[in-house]
């Protein structure tokens, strides 16, 4: 590694090659005189290059050992596949490391053969005879660093080209055969458990004979038959543990349905939903509220007072631009709440669907957004939105259009108005 030895074969190559005046003597030179380390260097890439290919192999295996039907599963087969993920990932540890070292190394040889032969050269050199005395500075520091830079990503060419046609070959396997069938699948006729049609006016979502889980061989919610007015505010109440929440995830289409089907007589993406545990992103107040709408300032400000937000924002340092944190981790419990309905609310979506969420709210709150935006005469209703909102809360049924009722067996007992079903449970 010291000048001498680096500078002497260099130069040799090169004064050799600038016989021939093909010109690029300086990268031919680069590339024969330190011919071996640059060859150490392509073993622990090559190495590399098998180990990550490795990866979504082992990642396949697996799955297919998670997913088999065989009950226990083998054990050594579990084993052995933490022993293989375990020399996966040492093995690219110490690849990796073994790799940066060999290159630099390499890069660390090229700057010494350039920068002494350059210096050689300048003591060589007539300065009276030289036009610009510098030039060699300048070469010796930012011209050499920049062919450095350069070289950093020398062996990644070579190396992501293979990498990526391995990749893409397994790829293939998996979905090769599914490409060469775009067309044909076009031309079939699709069934969708979620039509977009033509029905009359008052009913905006119809299950029939719906049967939902989260696991194939048990059911939640059994035989539902349940008919969701349109532009109206409809209950889903029942006690705990009855399947409240994986129903209004069914009329969002992520419960896997076993039996029945699900009607929804608008687009089925037009659906503002609002979870009990509300998610926020790491923005302001006002892009959580807004998210993918356009901003629109009285509409804005109405959904704020709507959501009894006014208070809290004008608390906040920075009012609507204060950073929430990440997932709301700056606003307490209630505040992420509030401003997860008013999120829902200001897409002015067709339907709202709420899953429990005015439970984390001190009853005044509560009362204030039932009022404001769930109610009778609140912004829901005022714009002819459909709200489904699941709920312990009894104290607000009287002002429900609609009821559904579920037992802890997950099916429907009664639904209808508050007054039939009061009629019926007198």
């Amino acid at each position: 590694m010291d000048a001498d030895s680096l500078r002497t074969p260099f130069l040799d190559v090169w004064e050799e090659l600038k016989k021939d005046q093909r010109g690029y003597a300086v990268i031919k030179a680069l590339s024969i005189s330190p011919k071996w380390p640059i060859l150490m260097v392509v073993l622990p890439r090559s190495i590399l290059i098998g180990l990550t290919i490795c990866q979504p192999i082992l990642l396949n295996w697996l799955l297919d050992y998670l997913t088999e039907s065989s009950e226990p599963k083998e054990k050594d087969i579990g084993c052995g596949l933490i022993g293989a993920y375990a020399l996966v990932y040492f093995g690219i540890a110490m690849a990796t490391g073994f790799y940066w070292y060999y290159h630099y190394r390499v890069l660390t040889m090229i700057r010494g053969c350039l920068v002494s032969a350059i210096g050689v050269k300048t003591l060589q050199l007539n300065t009276h005879s030289a036009e610009d005395p510098k030039a060699a500075v300048t070469l010796m520091s930012t011209d050499v660093e920049r062919i450095i830079f350069g070289l950093r990503s020398f062996h990644e060419f070579w190396a992501n080209a293979i990498q990526a046609g391995f990749l893409a070959f397994l790829l293939e396997r998996q979905l090769g055969t599914l490409l060469w069938h775009f067309p044909a699948l076009s031309d079939e006729p699709r069934e969708t458990t979620c039509e977009k049609k033509y029905h009359p006016e008052q009913t905006i979502i119809e299950v029939t004979n719906g049967s939902f889980g989260w696991k194939d061989d048990r059911d939640v919610l059994h035989n539902i038959n349940i008919t969701i007015p349109r532009g109206q505010s409809t209950f889903i109440v029942g006690p705990v543990a009855s399947g409240k929440s994986t129903l209004c995830h069914a009329l969002l289409g992520e419960t896997p349905i076993s039996r029945g089907k699900v009607e929804i007589f608008t687009d089925a993406k037009n659906i503002g939903f609002c979870r009990q545990t509300p998610h926020l992103t790491n923005g302001t107040v006002q892009q959580n509220i807004i998210g993918f709408s356009i901003f629109q300032p009285r509409w804005y400000n109405t959904v704020v007072k709507a959501c009894a937000l006014v208070t809290d924002i004008d608390s906040l340092p920075r009012g609507n631009e204060t950073i929430v944190g990440s997932d709301g981790l700056n606003l307490s419990g209630g505040q992420k709440q509030k401003i997860a309905i008013a999120r829902a609310l200001y897409a002015l979506k067709p339907i709202l669907l709420f899953d429990d969420v005015l439970s984390g709210l001190d009853y005044t709150r509560a009362s204030h957004i039932f009022r404001e935006v769930i109610g009778p005469k609140g912004l829901a209703q005022q714009h002819g939105i459909t709200v489904i909102i699941a709920t312990h809360a009894t104290e607000y049924l009287p002002f429900a259009d609609h009821i559904i009722a579920l037992d802890k067996s997950g099916q429907v007992i009664q639904q209808g108005s508050f007054q039939s079903l009061r009629s019926s449970h007198p």
